[in-house]
């Protein structure tokens, strides 16, 4: 949710590198789905001043993750519609944020590379920020790359169709079409996804 924060930021910080590292689409929604449905809430993140009426969502004051513009037409819509649409409004962020972020101060990555290629991809992140860092501190973030938190060594594309694929598939157009901002081309039919060219194309927030 960070990139509907970047004028934020930017007026605290304006000499801010951005990195964005972007998962899987379906991954990210099938994960916003299942923080909805937490038993323990812990990513119920707003009070809110007006009743939400969410199937299947048994507090009717308490807001999971990013509280987007448009929430008030969502407070009636399915835990997975509202995933979408948070995922969407990032969407919505990062094609703004590269209108914004000055041109060499935007890095963006893809999850499957840092997992498939930890070593080249970290040192190539060092490398393009100047980090002043040794060796050694450079072996450990090497080192703890490879540790999988909250994964499987099936890989990303396994988890959402395991837990969310019936919510999820019936939205794999409009996921499509949203995926390419973030780098990824979409099977419409399948849900696999694929490096793509990022797009610099609007992002319609009409869906």
């Amino acid at each position: 949710d960070t990139t509907l924060r970047v004028d934020y930021i930017l007026a605290l910080f304006p000499d801010a590198h951005f990195v964005a590292i972007h998962r899987d689409p379906c991954t990210v929604i099938s994960s916003i789905i299942n923080g909805w449905r937490d038993p323990d809430g812990r990513f119920r993140a707003y009070y809110m001043p007006e009743t939400l009426n969410i199937p299947n969502y048994n507090h009717q004051h308490r807001w999971c993750f990013t509280l987007i513009p448009g929430w008030r037409d969502l407070k009636s819509k399915t835990i997975p519609e509202i995933a979408f649409h948070q995922w969407a409004a990032y969407a919505r962020g990062l094609a703004n944020a590269r209108n914004t972020i000055s041109p060499g101060k935007l890095t963006e990555i893809r999850m499957n590379e840092l997992l498939d290629s930890p070593d080249a991809t970290i040192r190539s992140l060092v490398e393009r920020l100047s980090l002043p860092i040794s060796e050694k501190t450079l072996a450990a973030m090497l080192n703890r790359a490879k540790i999988r938190i909250n994964s499987t060594d099936a890989g990303p594309q396994v988890g959402w169709r395991a837990h969310n694929a019936a919510a999820i598939k019936p939205m794999l157009p409009l996921i499509a079409q949203h995926a390419k901002c973030f780098g990824f081309s979409v099977d419409t039919q399948t849900g696999d996804s694929y490096p793509a060219d990022y797009s610099v194309e609007p992002v319609s927030s009409s869906n």
